[in-house]
């Protein structure tokens, strides 16, 4: 009986790992800066989406009630899993307009992240400072995945810190400073390929061991 038990623990373990390599969760950021001596990190979130057709849907939110906007969002993609991005105004909230390339070349600060951020595409808002993303709106980018890749590497490579989404807010709080904010790396070495395989053959022979003869 324990046998069957430790192959259905390390088969449904195995299954979870498998399973959050192909589900966007909400992306959370961490602020890296501090020249307001407050930490707004709580007011930004992003997410990936498959958009289909060999794209992806990559949007960032700015939380309602919040005290600034995102001038400038940006993609470190070190294994090239894009091809290029572009802003998408339908998916985006009325008012915001952003332009690709736009903004400083890298985030502000970025070689405070861990490991330094390293922008390969940029967007950045339009103009006036209205045209950012103000509490409660969303900015949607369109990127066009490279042949061969998917959703589930990008996702991969963002547990690995290989994939990083870096936003710059402006405007924050009573001194309308600026920080830089870029989501966190993992907490845990994620596991890799051969370590998931061996977990399922783990729970395989566990199972068989558990067969009456």
């Amino acid at each position: 009986m324990r046998s069957v038990r430790l192959g259905f623990v390390c088969a449904s373990l195995a299954s979870s790992i498998v399973a959050t390599t192909s589900t966007a969760g909400a992306i959370t950021f961490d602020q890296i800066t501090n020249n307001s001596g407050q930490n707004y990190a709580d007011d930004f979130s992003a997410s990936i989406t498959d958009a289909g057709s060999g794209k992806v849907w990559i949007r960032f939110m700015n939380a309602p009630g919040a005290s600034g906007l995102i001038g400038t969002v940006y993609i470190d993609d070190d294994d090239s899993n894009l091809v290029s991005i572009e802003f998408s105004a339908a998916q985006s909230s009325p008012g915001v307009l952003f332009e690709v390339g736009s903004g400083p070349p890298n985030l502000p600060a970025g070689n405070l992240a861990n490991p330094a951020f390293d922008a390969h595409f940029r967007a950045g808002k339009k103009g006036a400072a209205s045209n950012g993303v103000d509490a409660g709106e969303t900015l949607a980018l369109l990127a066009t995945l490279q042949a061969g890749s998917s959703v589930a590497e990008i996702l991969a490579d963002l547990a690995q810190s290989r994939f990083r989404l870096a936003l710059h807010g402006q405007s924050l709080g009573p001194g309308e400073d600026s920080e830089s904010f870029v989501d966190p790396p993992p907490l845990d070495p994620p596991l890799s390929a051969p370590a998931t395989a061996f977990l399922f053959a783990l729970g395989a022979w566990a199972a068989l061991r558990g067969r009456p003869r």
